[in-house]
């Protein structure tokens, strides 16, 4: 039986601890022994322990600390661990850290974006891929969703090229794909019984790009007098966003849904998926909504060209024009043989991505790392 930890810094549920919760419940049990370590603050946990997974609560403060480097290393001694498997920047560097306190820790390091490449604080973008860069020989494996991040990780010199492997994400396709609208949730939401549903599902946050699909509202409304925007998620811009669609005067077109536990019951409500991040690693809600059968309109970023092909499984717009976006959804909607083209077609390519096939690419990095 080999030990492994599960280690992410956040106790929210984001594409990471999704990602991690979907692994543990799909590595063999009689192989694989799992903990998953985050800190207790926050829904993961619940999520975790209603899997019926073991859950560790370990703090990872995001400004480096000692005191949370000692707990850790405290947890791996006391649990016999054998491979770390770190997931996400502020994890990976205390396990960086910690496998070059203990050498014989075996230390796989999941990037799940280089997000602070994006930051707007200068110096914390250079602090934080300086750290990075000085790290970078102590993971014995890397793993990264996309050929992109793959070649962003080695242009800015914080993974190893012969130690990384790309793996993208996997999801539970028989969750998605067999989904029927319900008229009861569709009612408690306040979606109207003739809408046309534009819909995101996403952390409210500058990355996500909401408030532009709140920009577009007006212009959307002139051609499409019945539609309503469904936001669903929360986060440090849901206020932000709430203002914005105030100002715009489109409130009443806006349902703010909060965070849904049952998304696999929201997609189908969807008419038109429209994704507009501004970056991305790989989108595990992109996925679900293509395995959904939604009509997906999504910003043509690098990550997302590796899941949407234009004008095949989905439409791509230019994430600086939004004129690009308004023609495109106004197109799907005059278009519904386009539309259920394109949703067919998304559905068909999602079942590549099946997370029993993601584990157990995992499961022989996780041997391989063993034996190396």
């Amino acid at each position: 039986m080999v030990r492994i930890l599960e280690l992410i810094d956040s106790g929210f549920i984001g594409g990471g601890q999704i990602h991690i919760l979907l692994l543990s419940k799909y590595l063999r049990k009689n192989h694989f022994d799992i903990s998953i370590a985050s800190t207790s603050s926050g829904p993961f946990k619940l999520l975790v322990e209603k899997e019926g997974l073991n859950f560790i609560d370990v703090y990872l403060k995001r400004i480096f600390s000692c005191k949370s480097l000692y707990n850790l290393e405290s947890v791996i001694k006391e649990r016999n661990i054998e491979i770390v498997h770190s997931h996400g920047t502020v994890a990976g560097i205390y396990a960086k850290i910690l496998k070059k306190r203990n050498p014989h820790l075996k230390l796989l390091h999941s990037i799940h974006g280089f997000h602070y490449l994006y930051s707007r604080n200068f110096l914390k973008k250079i602090f934080v891929k300086s750290f990075e860069r000085i790290l970078v020989k102590f993971p014995d494996f890397y793993i990264l969703p996309t050929d992109y991040e793959i070649s962003l990780g080695l242009k800015n010199k914080v993974i190893i090229g012969n130690r990384t492997y790309k793996i993208p994400y996997g999801i539970e396709l028989e969750k998605f794909s067999s989904i029927k609208p319900d008229p009861i949730i569709a009612r408690n939401l306040g979606i109207k019984k003739d809408s046309f549903v534009i819909g995101n599902i996403s952390r409210f946050d500058i990355q996500k790009n909401q408030e532009l699909l709140i920009e577009i509202l007006p212009e959307i409304i002139e051609n499409i007098p019945e539609v309503q925007l469904l936001l669903v998620g929360e986060g440090k811009l849901l206020e932000k966003c709430k203002k914005l669609a105030t100002k715009m005067g489109v409130l009443d077109k806006v349902i703010f849904a909060g965070t849904r536990i049952d998304l696999k019951k929201i997609f189908p409500l969807i008419n038109i998926f429209v994704f507009p991040s501004k970056w991305e690693g790989l989108s595990l809600t992109l996925m679900e909504s293509m395995a959904a059968g939604n009509c997906i309109v999504a910003s043509n970023i690098p990550s997302n060209r590796e899941l949407i092909q234009d004008n095949q499984n989905g439409l791509l717009f230019d994430i600086n024009n939004k004129i690009d976006l308004i023609n495109k959804i106004i197109e799907l909607y005059n278009k519904p043989k386009l539309r259920e083209s394109l949703s067919s077609n998304a559905k068909r390519d999602a079942e590549k991505f099946d997370v029993k096939q993601m584990a157990a690419q995992i499961e022989k990095l996780y041997l391989s790392i063993l034996k190396k």
